[in-house]
């Protein structure tokens, strides 16, 4: 009789498994139930531990106010000159041009567990941005990215012009992510931005 090739052995035994299939010893498995330990303490403290883990910057303001004087300070710091900003509540004062140094956009959801952040847009020239200022607020936390995305449908109609972007932390070896968190109720007109 021949003997089998390593292939052929591998084949037999998947035919084997085909013909005599076995029980399925986890029937009663319970998809439901969330396999992480809830998040208690502090969601923005558990947020800014894992989005600095991954390699952001992360700021945390009292208010709107300090945000964009603390925002400025580091614009006029890092000496950048190009400036684009997708929200209306930074307006920049240089003008643009095909390279921008930084880009200062509206998180729509943060997601405590990953340290990810939730942004919807159509400027696709901000996500090219050398750098990135994200504006986001404490109420828009949640433990889950699921959380976020289903608390960003309830708040907002998505326009189809916009893309759902997920970033967490540096994201890009060439680029800073520094995350501007305010401890105040964000403007509705924001969001849509």
């Amino acid at each position: 009789m021949k003997e089998l090739t390593s292939r052929e052995r591998v084949l037999k035994n998947i035919r084997t498994a085909l013909l005599h299939k076995s029980q399925a010893s986890y029937a009663n498995v319970d998809y439901e139930t969330n396999v992480y330990t809830p998040i208690n303490d502090m969601p923005e403290l558990y947020f800014a531990e894992q989005f600095t883990e991954q390699g952001g910057k992360f700021v945390f303001c009292e208010n709107e106010a300090e945000a964009l004087s603390a925002i400025d300070f580091l614009i006029s710091d890092c000496e950048w000159k190009h400036v684009v900003s997708s929200t209306s509540l930074y307006t920049p004062q240089s003008a643009t041009t095909p390279i921008i140094d930084v880009a200062v956009i509206a998180a729509q959801g943060l997601v405590a567990r990953t340290g990810s952040v939730l942004i919807a847009t159509n400027v696709q020239t901000a996500l090219h941005a050398n750098n990135l200022i994200i504006i986001g607020y404490t109420h828009q936390l949640t433990n889950e990215l699921a959380d976020a995305i289903s608390k960003y449908k309830d708040v907002v109609n998505l326009p189809t012009s916009n893309q759902l972007v997920i970033i967490t932390g540096n994201t890009n070896d060439k680029k800073e992510v520094y995350l501007f968190l305010i401890d105040a109720e964000i403007n509705v007109t924001d969001i849509k931005n």
